[in-house]
């Protein structure tokens, strides 16, 4: 009875029939019987191809409501024999069982079924496949002697090897078995974070004791960092993960694709942007540090004029991120500058039409997600992946004042601004600040005292006046030489986290001055 040595068989099961004509024409050819279900066989006959049901294959009705169909001993049995092993072969052929050459299988659309369409882990078990990947797995376990599809796209190459040697080579079978279980991977990896991954555990412990990253792929990008690297972008699909995206673009109404530091800049005028929720801020970003924030309580234009000027010479080529709608005066802003991308929630018609005209100019809406799961964070090493949770926000109302000089309310939000900044610079950093604008940051650097040291050197060369200016740090000064340097250049106002075993020099220092200092006691170092 086993005939899998002289006639070929073919079980196809499929959601999507894409190009599903293009593989029952060379089975037809090749004189391949074909296995089917349901509406893949009703499909495959319409389209006027031989095909004999999976029951009449295996004798045995579906029951379960389709749940039970191809969960079969002659189903399995067909595609997991070991075509090289004779007890393999005398088993088969004693049960009266013939071969499964070639399994082509893709599954119910869990993605769009269930997790677009916000379905509660109740509604979304009919979504679930197990047939589908079942007979998948076995056979891409099997196959040296089965030949396993699960994406359309392969039809062709399929196709086109049978056609030309009457088979599929090793190489190609063994890629295709990759596929399946890197795929049926991402579809068990959806379904565990729609259910839920973890039961309760204790609330200090907020990390996930084990990780599942499901990863589609949007595009390829241009290039990676630099030109000679390849890039690409990724999503995780279910807004259940803990990795998913905090914001998605909406809209891409003008210019060319992004690039992998675009999307590293964006990234960062997120950052800034999200942490100011009320009135206008213009965040100006450049190789993923912020050259230019500034806030205004009256028009979004004034909070652009102002953020350039924080420094127009870092401004050239960056990208600029808002808070609040552009209008079309902000956008006339930028008709004579060169600027990467600009990003906000939100754009005035007559803000696009100007914007638009600008030839490749990256012109992007973002819009918050909707997440279920407090954002993790992972960072790639070369010993292992980090995982930490998400920055924490900022918090005034704990902020501590050290100093015999008591900070008005004034001055707390203008702390608040600076160090709203600083947080999002990577460390060390420093940032400078008056009237609600970045008037010079450091960032990057290997102290504390050098990132000042940059930062008022580039505010000398700009003609910023500091006096009375706020200076934010992301951690502790380790000694009192920032607060010296500092109040040289007219600076009174500091907002730092405190905790070196020195402080009390800095709080000392500053009294002697007549200068105000506050601590977060929380430290925001990003690197």
């Amino acid at each position: 009875m086993i005939s899998a040595q002289n006639v070929k068989r073919a079980l196809i099961s499929v959601y999507d029939k894409s190009n599903l004509k293009l593989l029952a024409q060379v089975l037809h050819d090749l004189d391949w019987e074909i296995l089917s279900t349901g509406g893949s066989a009703a499909f495959l006959r319409e389209s006027g191809f031989r095909v004999t049901d999976i029951k009449d294959f295996t004798a045995a009705e579906e029951i379960l409501s389709g749940r039970v169909k191809t969960l079969h001993p002659k189903v399995f049995s067909g595609i997991l024999f070991d075509r090289d092993q004779t007890d393999h072969i005398d088993q088969i052929i004693a049960n009266k069982y013939q071969a499964i050459d070639l399994v082509a299988v893709n599954f119910y659309p869990f993605e769009e079924k269930a997790i677009n369409a916000n379905l509660s882990p109740e509604q979304s078990i009919e979504f679930i496949d197990i047939g589908g990947p079942s007979m998948l797995r076995a056979a891409a376990k099997n196959h040296a002697h089965v030949i396993p599809i699960i994406d359309p796209a392969d039809y062709s190459l399929v196709e086109e090897q049978l056609r030309t040697t009457g088979n599929v080579s090793a190489v190609t079978r063994r890629a295709l078995a990759a596929k399946v279980f890197k795929t049926t991977s991402l579809y068990d990896s959806l379904i565990a974070e729609h259910l839920g991954l973890t039961l309760s555990r204790p609330e200090a412990d907020r990390l996930e004791q084990d990780v599942l990253i499901a990863l589609k792929k949007q595009e390829n990008l241009r290039y990676g960092e630099n030109p000679h690297q390849a890039g690409a972008i990724y999503q995780v699909p279910s807004p259940k993960s803990p990795f998913a995206s905090k914001y998605r673009l909406e809209d891409v109404y003008a210019g060319k694709g992004l690039s992998y530091n675009n999307y590293l800049d964006l990234d960062a005028a997120c950052r800034i942007m999200t942490d100011f929720h009320e009135d206008n801020v213009c965040a100006i970003i450049k190789h993923t540090n912020a050259c230019g924030v500034a806030l205004s309580a009256n028009s979004i234009f004034e909070a652009t004029e102002r953020a350039w000027a924080s420094d127009p010479v870092s401004a050239f080529g960056s990208v600029v991120g808002y808070n609040q709608c552009v209008t079309a005066e902000a956008a006339q802003f930028f008709k004579d500058k060169f600027i990467e991308c600009l990003i906000a929630p939100d754009f005035t018609e007559e803000a696009l039409t100007v914007l638009k005209s600008k030839k490749n100019l990256r012109v992007l809406r973002f819009h918050p997600c909707s997440l279920t799961k407090e954002p993790l964070l992972l960072r790639q090493t070369q010993f292992g992946i980090l995982g930490a949770t998400e920055v924490i926000g900022i918090d005034p109302k704990s902020w501590r004042c050290v100093t015999q000089k008591s900070p008005s309310k004034n001055d707390l939000d203008e702390m608040t601004f600076a160090f709203k900044i600083v947080k999002n610079l990577k460390s060390n950093a420093i940032a400078i600040s008056a009237n609600q604008q970045l008037l010079a940051m450091g960032a990057g650097a290997t102290s504390r005292i050098d990132a000042l040291k940059h930062g008022l050197l580039k505010a000398e060369e700009l003609g910023h006046d500091l006096k009375n200016a706020v200076l934010a740090s992301d951690a502790f000064f380790p000694f009192a030489d920032c607060v010296t340097l500092a109040s040289q250049k007219g600076i009174t106002r500091f907002v730092q986290p405190g905790g070196s075993i020195r402080d009390q020099e800095s709080i000392d220092l500053c009294n002697k001055l007549g200068l105000m200092m506050v601590f977060t006691d929380a430290r925001y170092f990003y690197h």
